[in-house]
């Protein structure tokens, strides 16, 4: 299972959206999650795969890779879909007993569930593409202007930031526990689905305290260091824009477009 956790890993290859600023990554992203609730046209939603496989190949980002990332969320995707399959009004396509599928229904099941694959496939392009470092100062940078209403977008970044660096982390964490657990005796693998899942309990308790002994060393890091927030910090590396970012920003803007007219 711990596998298949690829969310927040960075994928190291030199590519043309590897090479763009943050922010400008940030926008597209943004831009497509909602572009996908702005229009219910099952043409928008093909259109919005294709653009992903193409966005995923500039990326160098192998599709596999990508794929993977709905394997933790499988589950979820699934209760989702099966709950508006049974939900809505219109002609009766399937009729089981009591239970009736309709059209309607059908037609929801399919948006709601692309719409989900598609924004979690998407969404994690954006950590694949992005070192956590640069990904932090864009989203300081880009939200910069919420400071007006006074919102922390500095502190905001920074948790993100270390919650996205932590992932990694605890998996391999998970992976040592469970490996030590395999030695006693411990099986994961076999037996019944309720079975599988009360035998990860000696596995979450030690995940739970390794993980606040991990926050204290941090927040006694930072305290040590007397970090106080972004404000008045300098970068070692300034973001900076390029003349090829402004082509995001440019396809971020078409997909909104046709998301409104679709």
């Amino acid at each position: 299972m711990t596998r298949d956790i690829t969310f927040g890993q960075y994928y190291n290859v030199n590519s043309f959206i590897h090479d763009r600023d943050p922010r400008a990554k940030l926008f597209i992203t943004f831009a497509y999650l909602i572009g996908l609730f702005l229009s219910r046209s099952y043409y928008y939603i093909g259109g919005m795969a294709i653009f992903l496989i193409l966005y995923s190949l500039m990326a160098r980002l192998e599709l596999p890779l990508v794929l993977r990332t709905l394997k933790p969320v499988r589950l979820l995707i699934l209760v989702s879909v099966l709950l508006n399959l049974f939900y809505g009004a219109g002609d009766v396509v399937l009729s089981v007993g009591p239970i009736a599928i309709k059209e309607t229904g059908v037609k929801s099941a399919i948006l709601i569930g692309s719409r989900m694959v598609l924004m979690i496939m998407f969404s994690s392009t954006l950590t694949f593409t992005t070192m956590p470092n640069a990904l932090m100062d864009g989203m300081e940078k880009g939200f910069s202007w919420l400071k007006l209403f006074k919102v922390p977008v500095s502190e905001l970044a920074l948790t993100m930031s270390i919650a996205l660096r932590f992932i990694p982390i605890l998996k391999l964490e998970m992976d040592r526990i469970m490996d030590a657990q395999k030695a006693r005796g411990m099986d994961f693998e076999n037996g019944g689905y309720i079975k599988r899942v009360k035998a990860f309990t000696p596995v979450i308790i030690p995940m739970f305290v390794s993980a606040v002994k991990r926050s204290e060393a941090l927040a006694m890091a930072m305290d040590a260091r007397c970090y106080t927030g972004g404000e008045g910090r300098t970068k070692l590396h300034p973001l900076r824009y390029k003349k090829e970012d402004i082509i995001l920003y440019m396809l971020g803007i078409g997909i909104i477009a046709a998301g409104i007219v679709l």
